[in-house]
C-alpha cells in the first residue's frame, strides 16, 4: 500500500495504490484519487484522463470509477431517502437494479443509458450508483454519487 497527498492551489489530492496477490500468479492493482477542490480549478472528465493516461503509460489496463459527493446540513428522515434516489434515478432515465437500506444508510444501483461505461454485475448492466447517509458527528447528510459504481465506503 502506498499513499500520497497534495494540499494546494484550492484543491486536496489524496492517491492511494493497493496491491493484491489474489493467486500468486497474477497481482492487482487498485488505485484511489480522492480530490476535494473549489468549482474552476478542473473536471471530473480532466482527472479521469490523467489517470487514465498514467495507468496506461504504466502497463495497466485502467477502469476508472467517479464519485461526486455532496451533502447538506441536517438530517433527511429515513423514509424519505428512498424516494429521493427513486427520484434521481428518473431524472436521469435510470432504471434501478438493485437497493440495499439499512438503518445507517440507502443505496440504490442501476443502468442509466445515457452514460457510456457500465459493469456487468449477475445479470445487470450498472453503471450509476447513489447513496445517502446520515453523519450524527457533523449532523450533515450526504449524497454519493458513483459512475459504475460507488468504490469507497458510504
Amino acid at each position: 500500500m502506498a499513499r500520497a497527498e497534495f494540499i494546494g492551489d484550492g484543491m486536496h489530492v489524496v492517491t492511494a495504490l493497493q496491491t493484491l496477490y489474489p493467486d500468486k500468479k497474477e497481482t492487482e492493482q487498485y488505485l484511489v484519487v480522492n480530490v476535494d477542490m473549489i468549482p474552476g480549478n478542473g473536471t471530473i472528465t480532466g482527472w479521469q484522463e490523467k489517470i487514465r493516461f498514467a495507468v496506461n503509460q504504466a502497463g495497466g489496463i485502467p477502469r476508472v470509477s467517479t464519485c461526486l459527493v455532496g451533502g447538506f446540513d441536517g438530517k433527511l428522515r429515513e423514509d424519505q431517502w428512498a424516494p429521493r434516489l427513486e427520484k434521481a434515478f428518473e431524472s436521469i432515465g435510470a432504471v434501478a437494479a438493485d437497493r440495499i437500506g439499512q438503518p445507517a444508510y440507502f443505496s440504490q444501483s442501476g443502468y442509466a443509458p445515457c452514460i457510456p461505461e457500465w459493469v456487468q454485475v449477475g445479470d445487470y448492466r450498472i453503471n450509476v450508483n447513489i447513496a445517502v447517509r446520515y453523519s450524527e458527528y457533523e449532523d450533515r447528510t450526504y449524497v454519493v454519487l458513483g459512475s459504475p459504481v460507488i468504490t469507497t465506503e458510504y
